[in-house]
């Protein structure tokens, strides 16, 4: 990826930690190195049941209880009802309506005498105000608190539990963002809670006896003893269940119940865990491992899935990484190192994700050519060749350049990125083909910020450099040559730039060029108007031999999964990446076009599914998910007539998406480390500690030597 490593890799982190589902506050520590094997088998059986739902309940938050018999429920935009769902099959049952006067219903427990507490928000008057109301089985108000006075301005009520003593938890948060639980007595008395609780709660949720209540987090559900006691019950991934999905459960001395909601397919489904008698736990299925950096919600999803139908071969994800707002580049590289020596020593896993390898090197300076070679992963052809399933003349060939080596294929890739140019054609006059020359030429005729705001040296290197390693390496003789000029006349360019400009954000500059990645088809257009409108224009990156150049990546959130050499069970394994591969983002029979962007994990690599998606977006729905009516581009016509509109996909749209998908080259890990030698070692040429002949040398010796050893 061309850009500065610093900037972006935090960046994406955190765009992961948003949009896939990242846990939080994982109990394992980031320097410890996860052991392998896991339990001999899961702790539960588990029955599953789908609820019919309607798809305002799975397609957003809803407040709900579960019971012995039913889920009772709210329906976003009809927050004073609630329905019944019983677990017989039968249809959904309207129980009863509160006053719209008394506020909207933030949270719902049922006692097992049928009586309901709803915990109410009213934001009429001065202020948002909170109520507990108590009704009997027929709707009948029994009795109404007053919660307001015991809270902050700034505190947010949500969720409810019963106890058999009468009380009723409630959760709380505050400016800090962390969970507090608070206690409503019959009598209205307000005490807070006090036990070693996670710092994150989701929700609270009831017991069959009312002897305590459970809450869950990212991680698990737990259990409170109504007193001090606080233990975990069970962990979402140990039992294949996606946390993300989880949205409230249930306990009894016999099972827990536990209502999950898939919003990518509006599934809605109780699953029914049992735990397993001690005789059952020593016979138990085959644990494979899957080691990634981190995982995300759709690895989570077929993982779940695959589990399900195979009771005999169940798949344990191992994660490296738990992504925060804290997380460093530095732990990103300290995880992937740890992942990659795991995958060189004698506990390597089963299966691992080579994603983040590829994208950051494994601090050995190992690339796919040495995992094939020297046998850490196997190749996946001959599994594809007895495959019904997964064919790989059905992937883009490059794509799968990124994972292979000499008709060996070590991963492929499920989503792709493409990097590239966009510019101004008012502003510049270049085209696709466009040289280092040209581009050093443009910026000495430009002040700065005119050509592309913020640019920095760091940044010049990636644009101008990252792309074009291989223009100075002899890939046949293994042979590098960056003592040529054309090395020596960047580096001087680049050093007549700002160290670097903390403001500057690449996505946002509006100068005569603009750095594109293109995760979707539906980019391009957005793309090119959101850039420069009709004057926009890709060019690709500056090239020192004149070439089009785009490059090609594997997306961020997807993973590209290898067999290790180690494993006992290739076969096995290579079911699961079929399960993985045959896995669709999107049903093509019932596309929800708001969810398409949403569920769309990069240019899928496969080119039939490709085909589908294109088609689709060019008939059914636009850039943005769907097909403006004429009554709203008239609106935006007139009140905002350089906003971005979207629109189904056009002949010229997909011809240009095309073309920059030939014309791009697949990133490769040994670009990477030289790029990394590089920047490690021109700082001291830009700060003035050495002089541009020594840094050189220095380069043109260390990149060699790494060639010299990865022949």
């Amino acid at each position: 990826m061309k850009k500065n490593r610093k900037r972006m890799v935090f960046y994406w982190l955190w765009i992961l930690l948003l949009l896939t589902g990242c846990s939080f506050g994982k109990k394992e520590s980031k320097e410890e190195n996860p052991a392998y094997g896991g339990k001999a088998a899961l702790g539960y059986h588990k029955k599953y049941q789908e609820l019919k739902l309607p798809r305002e309940v799975t397609q957003g938050l809803f407040v709900a209880c579960l019971t012995e018999d039913a889920l009772y429920y709210v329906v976003p935009g009809d927050p004073e009802t609630i329905y019944r769902q019983g677990f017989d099959g039968g249809e959904k049952t309207l129980v009863f309506t509160n006053e719209k006067e008394d506020g909207d219903i933030r949270g719902l427990t049922v006692t097992a005498e049928g009586k309901f507490h709803l915990l109410l928000c009213s934001d009429n008057g001065a202020g948002r105000k909170y109520f507990l109301q108590s009704r009997d089985g027929d709707g009948k108000v029994l009795t109404l608190t007053d919660l307001s006075k015991n809270l902050q301005a700034t505190d947010l009520l949500n969720g409810a539990a019963s106890l058999a003593d009468g009380r009723i938890v409630i959760r709380k948060s505050g400016d800090d963002l962390s969970n507090k639980l608070i206690a409503v007595s019959d009598k209205g008395e307000v005490t807070e809670v006090r036990a070693d609780f996670p710092r994150f709660i989701n929700e609270v949720e009831g017991t069959a006896d009312g002897k305590s209540i459970l809450f869950h987090n990212t991680d698990g559900l737990y259990e409170w003893d109504g007193k001090e006691s606080c233990k975990e019950v069970l962990l979402w991934e140990e039992e294949s269940l996606i946390s993300s999905n989880v949205k409230y459960a249930w306990k009894s001395e016999q099972e827990i119940r536990v209502l999950t909601v898939d919003i990518a397919t509006n599934k809605a489904e109780l699953v029914m865990l049992r735990e397993k008698e001690a005789e059952e736990e020593t016979v138990g299925p085959l644990i494979l491992t899957l080691a990634t950096v981190y995982s995300n919600n759709f690895l989570e999803r077929v993982v779940s899935d695959f589990n399900r139908q195979h009771e005999d071969c169940q798949i344990q994800v191992v994660k490296y990484l738990n992504p925060t707002s804290n997380t460093t580049q530095q732990d990103m590289q300290d995880a992937v190192t740890r992942m990659g020596l795991d995958l060189l020593g004698d506990q390597a896993p089963d299966l691992i994700d080579l994603s983040s390898l590829i994208y950051h090197g494994m601090g050995s300076n190992m690339t796919v050519v040495d995992l094939l070679q020297k046998g850490y992963v196997l190749d996946l052809t001959p599994f594809s060749e007895k495959s019904e399933i997964i064919h790989l003349a059905d992937y883009h060939k490059k794509a799968l350049e990124i994972c292979s080596d000499k008709g060996k294929v070590a991963a492929i890739p499920y989503g792709l990125r493409l990097d590239t140019i966009l510019v101004d054609s008012e502003l510049v006059d270049v085209k696709a083909g466009w040289t280092v020359s040209d581009f050093m030429e443009i910026c000495h005729k430009m002040e700065d910020g005119e050509f592309l705001k913020g640019l920095d040296r760091w940044t010049v290197l990636d644009l101008c450099l990252a792309p074009n390693i291989s223009f100075f390496v002899d890939e046949k003789t293994r042979q590098c040559h960056f003592d040529q000029e054309e090395f020596r006349e960047l580096l001087r360019f680049a050093a007549e730039f700002p160290e670097k400009k903390e403001d500057f954000n690449l996505y946002q500059a509006k100068g005569a060029i603009h750095y594109a990645e293109i995760m979707q088809v539906e980019e391009v257009p957005r793309q090119q108007f959101q850039a420069f409108e009709d004057r926009a224009v890709y060019v690709g990156f500056p090239t020192f031999d004149g070439k089009e150049k785009h490059t090609m990546g594997i997306s961020f959130d997807v993973n590209a999964l290898a067999i290790c050499g180690k494993s006992e069970h290739a076969d096995l394994a290579w079911s699961f990446i079929e399960a993985y591969l045959g896995t669709k983002f999107f049903d093509e029979t019932d596309m929800e076009a708001s969810l398409l962007s949403t569920w769309q994990y990069g240019i899928s690599t496969n080119q039939s599914v490709l085909r589908t998606y294109i088609d689709y977006i060019k008939t059914e729905g636009g850039p943005l998910g769907y097909t403006p009516q004429e009554d709203y581009l008239e609106y935006m016509r007139k009140n905002r007539p350089h906003a971005y509109i979207g629109h189904p996909l056009t002949d010229e749209e997909e011809s240009l998406f095309y073309d920059l998908m030939e014309n791009a080259e697949p990133e490769t890990i040994q670009d990477r480390i030289c790029m990394s030698i590089i920047t490690d070692e021109v700082g001291a040429y830009f700060s003035g500690q050495k002089d541009l002949d020594e840094v050189v040398e220095i380069i043109q010796q260390r990149i060699q030597l790494f060639l010299t050893e990865n022949k």
